[in-house]
């Protein structure tokens, strides 16, 4: 923020722009899509005995939230791109 005021960085640069929505994207998966089944992962392990209950074993394989954490992953990496290589700077 400094640069913004001492610098005269524009804020607004469009690479800047595609890089807010990458980390808002980012956020929006971890929270609605990979933070709700780590919860229901940690009720599930909790309530049952031992490690093979059908419950834990069919969250833990659902197929959803391994998409959900590659597209986190690859958003990750399109964001690390984008703050490195300043595409449409």
């Amino acid at each position: 923020m400094i640069a913004v005021f001492v610098e005269g960085f524009n804020p607004f640069a469009r690479w800047l722009l595609l890089a807010y929505v990458l980390f808002a994207a980012g956020i929006a998966i971890g929270r609605f899509l990979i933070a709700e089944w780590i919860d229901r992962v940690r009720l599930a392990a909790v309530a049952a005995p031992d490690a093979g209950s059908a419950e834990l074993t069919a969250l833990l394989d659902e197929p959803r939230v391994r998409y959900a954490t590659v597209v986190f992953w690859l958003v990750i990496a399109a964001l690390i791109f984008v703050m490195i290589m300043k595409p449409l700077a």
